[in-house]
């Protein structure tokens, strides 16, 4: 389950434990202008993720393909919900994945403002 709450001009998106499934937000008639998307795990983990309902790096690379090959916009994304334990993979991953695809994605942090 996700959500879109607007506010100010701002809407935001957060993905929950999805498991992927963005194509929802990204299609939406009013889509959000940043999400929240959960990225627990890196990728040598994703069968762990796969049944926890959560996303790796890898699979948050299928979503937004698909989404390009859709021809839809990409809002902002920040990766949440990271596992601690595994972050500075994860971190890595990620960078490599907004470098690869050329998107705006970051690192969701304690008390990050959007907006």
């Amino acid at each position: 389950m996700g959500y879109i709450v607007g506010a100010g001009g701002l809407s935001v998106g957060f993905s929950g434990d999805t498991g992927g499934a963005l194509m929802g937000f990204f299609t939406h008639p009013a889509p959000p202008d940043v999400l929240l998307i959960d990225v627990t795990w890196p990728e040598r983990m994703r069968a762990h993720a796969e049944a926890s309902r959560h996303m790796t790096p890898g699979m948050l690379r299928e979503e937004l393909l698909a989404a390009r090959q859709a021809g839809v916009a990409l809002p902002k994304l920040i990766a949440v919900h990271r596992s601690l334990r595994e972050e500075p993979e994860l971190l890595r991953e990620l960078a490599a994945l907004q470098t690869e695809l050329n998107v705006d994605l970051e690192p969701g942090y304690e008390d990050m403002v959007i907006g």
